[in-house]
C-alpha cells in the first residue's frame, strides 16, 4: 500500500487526496456520478479493452472511468499488480495521475493528439489508445511512455511533473525498454531482442529476459549498447526488409559490449511476421530457446562487406566445417545410450558422453533425429542437458542482492526460518494484508453470513486469510526463485511458486513485524481512545482503525472544539427521531420525559463511539408490553445511523455452548453491532457466554483450520429484544433496559407518525446524524470530561464517556432505567420489575 493511508475509490466515486480529503465532492444526494463505461470509442486506458469488444478474444473490460477522471476501474486481473479487488464493483481502481499502486504510471483516459507518428514513418490520425509502454531509467524513474493507438500508430509522451503528460521526448535521452529489469536479470540468461514492446512483454510473460529500443526498426542508437555489457544477446528478426536491415545493423553496435550476439531467423513466419506470430502458430518457449541455442554466434565476418543478400536477408556468417564422420559416431553412441532403458534418458545420455559444448549438443540431437530417425529431441532446451555432468558443481554461498526494481526476491534454497522472515517482510507491503490478534486477516464485504447470524450481507467483515489465498498473496508480494545450474555449471535463479508449507508457516507464526494491525472497521467517522476525531478515510496507524465509508457518502466535518450549546443541539436533533416511539414513563408521572428515551440515545452513541471506549460495554435490552410496539425498529434505527444498514441479528439461545459459538463468530468477523432476537422464547437472558462477552474485550474459540483455541478481540455492542424476558445470574448488572409501553391494542396499525418514512429519512440524513452524535461526545471531551457524580456501576470506561456525556448535555442519566432491577431468587426475575416505578 502506498504511504498515503487512503483507500482506492469504489465504483464511481472519486479518489482521495494526500490527506484523505475527497478530491471531488459528491452531489447533493451524496452520489458521485460515473463518467462513462468503457465501450465504443472509449476503451480502458489500462488494458485497452471495452465491454462491447468482440467476444472470445479474451480482451474485454467491463470497467468504467471514475467521476473525476482520476481513476480507471479495470476488470483485468493480469493488469492489477498490487491493487486489491474492489468488492462492490469487482474492479481494480488504477490511478491515472501520478504513480499507480499497480507499479506503473498511466496517462489520462483517451488522450488524442491530432497526429501521431507511425512506427515506420507516416502519420496516423486520431484514434483510441490500446496500450502504453513505460520506459524507465536504471533507477526505475519513469522517463517517457510509448503510446500505441488503434488504427495502428505510435507516439511518445513524457511526464509533465504535474500529474499530466507532454507529447514528444524533447531532450529526453531514450533508453532500452524494461531497462531496470534487464540490469537486474541474471547475466547467464540470454537477452532476447524482438522489434517491438508488445513482443517484449509477451516474451517476459514466458519468464524470458527481453528488451527492445523505442520507435522500432531503424532507430537503434549506439548509446543503447552499453546496457548489454557482458550479456548473451539474441536478435529476433521480423520477416520484412526493415526487420532484416535492423537485425543486420544492431549486432555491429552491440558486439563490442556483449559476451555474444546471435541473429535468429524464426521459421515459418508470414510476410511481416514476428515472434508473436511464431508463438501464435504453436511455437513454445522451449522451441524458441532451442532455436537460439542452435543459431551460430554472429561474427564480424558477416560484417560491412557482406551486407544484405539479394533477397534482402542478412547474410549469415559461415559456420566452422563439421566432421560428419565424428558426428555420426557420437550421435550413434548417444542413440544407444538413450535407448538402453527407461532409466537412461536423453539428459543422462549426453551427460555420460561428457558433452559440454551447446553447439555440439545441438548437432548430436539434430543428427540423431534427422539422420538416424529414432526419436525427436529438437524441441528440448539443450542447455538443460549440459547440467547433467555438473550436478556436483559449487553453489553460491553469498546472499544475492534484492533486484533494483520490482518486487523483492525470495530465494527458497535457504534455511526455512530465513525464507519465512523474508515472506513476512514482503507481505508487509501488501495492501490487503493485516494482522488481528493471532490471525492474518483481510477486509471483505460479507456475502455469506457466519453460522448463527443473519442480515450481515454487505457488512465490512474482518476475515482470516485462507491458506490458498495466502499463497496467492505471497506470490504477488515477492518474486520467488530457486537456484539451479546453467550450462556453464554456474548457479542461476529460476522462478518458482510459494507452497502450502510456506503459507502455513507464515500463518502460524503469530509474529508478523511490519504488517499493520487491524483492530476494527468503521463506516463512519469516529472518536479515538484519546478523544480525538478520526475523519479521514483509510487506515489509521495510531489506532488500527480503518475508516471505510460507503461509496459516494461524504460526511460533514465535525468541529474540533464544539461547545455545550452544540452538544445540546445535537442531542435534540437525535431525539427528534424517536418522538413517535411510546417510551415507558414513570408511573404517575405521564407528563415527565421518559429516561428510556435517553437509554436509546446511549445505545446509538455507544455504537458511534465504541472505538473510544477502552473496555467492555453493557448490553441494551429493548422490551415492550405488546408485539408491534417498535422494539426491532428502534434497534435498527441506531444501526442505520451508525453503519448505514439494519442491525445483524441472531436468534438467542440460553445454551451456553451454542451462544459462545455465535459470539466468537461475531468477534472473529469484527462486526460492530449485533442484536439477539426473541430472548423471551429462547430462555432466560444470561449465562457464562453472555457474561464473558460483557466483561471482556476478547473471546476465545477455535478458528476454522486451526486445532488450538485462540483469543480474538471482541468489540461488538450487543442488543437484545423480547417480551416477558427473564434474567439470570448477574446479567441485571450488565444491561441498560429500554422499555416501550404502547397504549394501543394493535400498535402495528398506527399511522399518525411525525416522520412518515423514518428509515428513508435516516438514510438521507445519515451523515448529519453521525456528525450530531460525535459532536455531543466530542464537546464533553473538549470540556475536560467533567465528573457527573452518578451512581457507580460496572463498565467504568463506558460510564466515563457515554453515560457522563449524555448527563452533561441533557441532565438525564441513561442508566436511570436500571433503578428497579432486582433478582428475587438469585437466578431470574421478571423484566417488568426493571421498569422505573
Amino acid at each position: 500500500m502506498p504511504d498515503n493511508p487512503t483507500t482506492p475509490p469504489a465504483d464511481g466515486q472519486s479518489g482521495t487526496g494526500p490527506t484523505g480529503s475527497p478530491a471531488v465532492r459528491a452531489t447533493s444526494n451524496g452520489h458521485v456520478p460515473t463518467l462513462r463505461r468503457f465501450r465504443g470509442d472509449h476503451h480502458c486506458p489500462i488494458c485497452g479493452g471495452a465491454d462491447d469488444d468482440r467476444r472470445g478474444r479474451g480482451d474485454r473490460c467491463f470497467g468504467f472511468l471514475s467521476g473525476d477522471g482520476a481513476y480507471a476501474h479495470c476488470t483485468r486481473d493480469e493488469c492489477a499488480g498490487g491493487i486489491p479487488l474492489t468488492p462492490t464493483s469487482l474492479t481494480y481502481p488504477h490511478r491515472l495521475k501520478g504513480p499507480c499502486p499497480c507499479g506503473k504510471e498511466h496517462g489520462p483516459a483517451d488522450p488524442k493528439p491530432a497526429q501521431a507518428t507511425a512506427r515506420r514513418g507516416g502519420k496516423t490520425t486520431r484514434g483510441r489508445i490500446v496500450a502504453t509502454y513505460d520506459y524507465r531509467d536504471a533507477d526505475g524513474t519513469l522517463l517517457f511512455q510509448v503510446v500505441r493507438y488503434d488504427p495502428k500508430g505510435f507516439v511518445q509522451r513524457r511526464p509533465s511533473g504535474k500529474g499530466g503528460w507532454l507529447w514528444g521526448l524533447d531532450g529526453i535521452e531514450p533508453v532500452l525498454y524494461h531497462l531496470p529489469e534487464l540490469l537486474a536479470a541474471d547475466p547467464a540468461q540470454v537477452v532476447l531482442m524482438p522489434e517491438g514492446e508488445k513482443d517484449v512483454d509477451r516474451l517476459r510473460g514466458l519468464g524470458l529476459v527481453a528488451t527492445c529500443n523505442p520507435m522500432g526498426a531503424g532507430k537503434w542508437r549506439d548509446s543503447y549498447s552499453a546496457a548489454l555489457r557482458g550479456r548473451h544477446v539474441a536478435l529476433l528478426a521480423d520477416n520484412d526488409r526493415p526487420g532484416r536491415d535492423h537485425a543486420f545493423a544492431v549486432p555491429r553496435s552491440v558486439a563490442p559490449w556483449a559476451a555474444s550476439v546471435k541473429v535468429v531467423e524464426l521459421p515459418g513466419l508470414p510476410e511481416k511476421g514476428d515472434v508473436s506470430d511464431f508463438l501464435d502458430r504453436g511455437g513454445t518457449r522451449e522451441d524458441l530457446l532451442a532455436l537460439v541455442e542452435a543459431t551460430p554466434a554472429w561474427t564480424p565476418s558477416a560484417g560491412p562487406s557482406a551486407g544484405p543478400s539479394a533477397d534482402g536477408r542478412a547474410a549469415a556468417p559461415t559456420p566452422d566445417p563439421i566432421d560428419v564422420a565424428a558426428l555420426r559416431e557420437r550421435a550413434g553412441a548417444f542413440q544407444k545410450l538413450s535407448d538402453l532403458t527407461d532409466d537412461v534418458g536423453w539428459l543422462d545420455a549426453l551427460a555420460r558422453l561428457e558433452v559440454t559444448d551447446p553447439d555440439e549438443a545441438n548437432r548430436i540431437l539434430t543428427f540423431a533425429q534427422d539422420v538416424l530417425g529414432k526419436k525427436k529431441w529438437a524441441a528440448k532446451p539443450v542447455k538443460i542437458a549440459l547440467a547433467g555432468p555438473r550436478k556436483a558443481a559449487r553453489r553460491l554461498d553469498t546472499p544475492r542482492e534484492t533486484p533494483r526494481a520490482g518486487r523483492p526476491e525470495i530465494l527458497v534454497d535457504r534455511p526455512i526460518h530465513e525464507v519465512i522472515a523474508d515472506a513476512v517482510a514482503a507481505l508487509a507491503g501488501d495492501p490487503e494484508v493485516f494482522q488481528r490478534g493471532p490471525n492474518l486477516v483481510r477486509m471483505i464485504r460479507n456475502e455469506t453470513p457466519p453460522k448463527g447470524l443473519k442480515g450481515t450481507e454487505g457488512t465490512p467483515q474482518i476475515a482470516p486469510i485462507p491458506a490458498t489465498r495466502l499463497i496467492e498473496l505471497l506470490s504477488r508480494s515477492a518474486r520467488w526463485v530457486k537456484e539451479r545450474m546453467n550450462s556453464d555449471g554456474e548457479p542461476i535463479l529460476i522462478a518458482t511458486d510459494p507452497t502450502g508449507l510456506h503459507a502455513g508457516l507464515v500463518k502460524d507464526r503469530c509474529d508478523w513485524p511490519g504488517i499493520r494491525v487491524l483492530e476494527r472497521v468503521t463506516e463512519a467517522p469516529c472518536l479515538r481512545t484519546d478523544g480525538t476525531l478520526l475523519q479521514t478515510p483509510g487506515y489509521d496507524p495510531d489506532t488500527g482503525l480503518f475508516f471505510l465509508p460507503h461509496p459516494g457518502v461524504t460526511f460533514p466535518e465535525v468541529p474540533e472544539h464544539p461547545t455545550i450549546a452544540d452538544a445540546r443541539a445535537a442531542a435534540a436533533t437525535l431525539l427528534d427521531l424517536v418522538v413517535d416511539f411510546p417510551f415507558a414513563r414513570p408511573e404517575g408521572n405521564e407528563e415527565e420525559e421518559s429516561p428510556h428515551t435517553y437509554a436509546w440515545l446511549a445505545s446509538l452513541l455507544t455504537i458511534l463511539c465504541r472505538s473510544a471506549i477502552d473496555g467492555p460495554c453493557p448490553l441494551f435490552l429493548f422490551t415492550a408490553n405488546t408485539a408491534g410496539s417498535g422494539k426491532t425498529k428502534l434497534c435498527d434505527l441506531s444501526a442505520l445511523i451508525a453503519t448505514g444498514r439494519k442491525m445483524p441479528r441472531s436468534d438467542y439461545t440460553d445454551n451456553n455452548e451454542e451462544m459462545a459459538k455465535v459470539l466468537f463468530a461475531i468477534a472473529l468477523g469484527g462486526f460492530p453491532v449485533v442484536f439477539l432476537d426473541n430472548v423471551g422464547s429462547g430462555g432466560a437472558l444470561g449465562g457464562s457466554a453472555i457474561d464473558k462477552a460483557l466483561t471482556s474485550t476478547t473471546m476465545n474459540g477455535r478458528i476454522l483450520g486451526a486445532s488450538e483455541m485462540r483469543d480474538v478481540p471482541f468489540y461488538a455492542v450487543l442488543f437484545a429484544t423480547g417480551n416477558n424476558v427473564r434474567l439470570q445470574g448477574d446479567i441485571h448488572r450488565r444491561i441498560i433496559p429500554c422499555r416501550l409501553e404502547s397504549p394501543d391494542e394493535h400498535p402495528e396499525e398506527r399511522d399518525n407518525f411525525a416522520i412518515k418514512d423514518l428509515e428513508g429519512h435516516v438514510l438521507r440524513n445519515r451523515p448529519a446524524l453521525v456528525a450530531a452524535g460525535l459532536t455531543l461526545v466530542r464537546a464533553y471531551v473538549v470540556a475536560g470530561g467533567p465528573d457527573q457524580e452518578l451512581t457507580p456501576m460496572d463498565f467504568p470506561a463506558w460510564c466515563g464517556l457515554i453515560r457522563n456525556a449524555i448527563h452533561w448535555a441533557t441532565g438525564f442519566d441513561p442508566c436511570a432505567t436500571r433503578a428497579g432491577a432486582r433478582d428475587d431468587d438469585g437466578e431470574a426475575n421478571e423484566l417488568r420489575q426493571l421498569v422505573v416505578a
